[in-house]
């Protein structure tokens, strides 16, 4: 596996492309990820490299390797009787992704543009709950392949055109290879900037 998704990235970046400039997105992501029967929160930071391969008019086709990292604790303590649970997650896919719109290309006009990909990569999510409200408390670990599928919208901002800077509303779904009953589901709130 760890061979496919490198051959995968080599493959993309050795395309003949129209412009290989990389285009950096960076925010928040607030994802939801299920440990058994149980729904966690996890609050994350996204950084999204990507390069156009194919560009035409206003579309494009383009790699990227969105990495998200983050975590989160609530600890019931001071006497309250409130469970204690922490999470932990590290995703670094990379994605193929077709583009239109805004921030599709470096020089569309349009102010609003749509994107969807999907890819493979690998995935680290630990949950730990200490079972304090039903009595099972459980500890569920993924370490390994985990398949990505994303969409989302674009939005120029700034009056001056061609728009070079864009807001990203982008919905994720992750699942691993491994444990194919558990996943997870993000919003990303990021903000792009392709000069």
């Amino acid at each position: 596996m760890k061979h496919i998704i490198l051959l995968f990235l080599l493959g993309g970046f050795m395309l003949p492309a129209s412009a290989q400039r990389i285009i950096h997105s960076v925010g928040p992501n607030i994802a939801a990820s299920n440990a058994g029967s149980a729904y966690y929160p996890l609050i994350a930071v996204s950084y999204t490299p990507r390069i156009n391969l194919y560009e035409k008019e206003e579309s494009s086709v383009s790699v990227g390797l969105p990495v998200n990292i983050g975590t989160i604790m609530f600890s019931g303590t001071g006497g309250m009787y409130l469970p204690s649970w922490e999470g932990y997650l590290v995703s670094v896919p990379a994605v193929i992704t077709f583009n239109r719109g805004a921030g599709a290309t470096r020089r569309f006009y349009k102010r609003t543009g749509f994107f969807a990909g999907a890819g493979m990569g690998y995935l680290y999510r630990k949950i730990y709950d200490d079972g304090f409200l039903n009595d099972t408390g459980h500890r569920s670990v993924i370490n390994g392949p985990a398949a990505t599928i994303h969409t989302g919208l674009r939005i120029g901002v700034g009056k001056k055109v061609p728009r070079y800077k864009h807001i990203e509303l982008r919905l994720s779904f992750t699942m691993p290879l491994q444990k194919s009953n558990e996943h997870i589901a993000g919003f990303h709130l990021l903000f792009s900037r392709h000069k």
